[in-house]
């Protein structure tokens, strides 16, 4: 009992990941699905930021962190020295959750590589309220 109350948070963020690579996957297929919507799509991709051919291939990850315990800063901390590399293909998005509308202090937090940022947002919903904040704000696409 006591392992489940520890690793709690290990395993939602793995339970989630794979639904953000569907969806992630889902919208990158979407954008480029057929020859005809070719002149669709480039009136679309000269109003927006234009994809380089190294960001085809991206992944994107939603890190979703509060400190809500003992060990969330230590988890932060170890997923970010073992995970987040700037060499990878990926973008990282660390979204802290605002406990009791308090803005966390990023000075105490690990610093990171050009390709994570770090998103301040107030907890009012679930985890999953929250991924469905950040796709709505397209903050990746800035």
């Amino acid at each position: 009992m006591d392992l489940i109350r520890r690793y709690r948070s290990i395993h939602l963020v793995l339970l989630i990941l794979p639904y953000l690579f569907i969806i992630y996957s889902y919208f990158l297929k979407s954008s480029s699905s057929s020859s005809s919507s070719i002149n669709n799509s480039m009136q679309i991709k000269q109003s927006s930021r234009v994809l380089k051919s190294i960001d085809i291939e991206r992944v994107l990850v939603i890190y979703i962190w509060a400190d809500t315990n003992v060990q969330s800063l230590g988890n932060l901390r170890f997923f970010i020295r073992h995970a987040v590399h700037p060499s990878q293909p990926a973008d990282y998005y660390f979204i802290l959750q605002q406990v009791n509308s308090k803005t966390v202090n990023e000075s105490r937090l690990p610093i990171l590589p050009s390709n994570a940022h770090y998103i301040q947002h107030i907890n009012e919903c679930y985890d999953f309220g929250t991924i469905g904040w950040f796709l709505s704000q397209n903050i990746t696409n800035t």
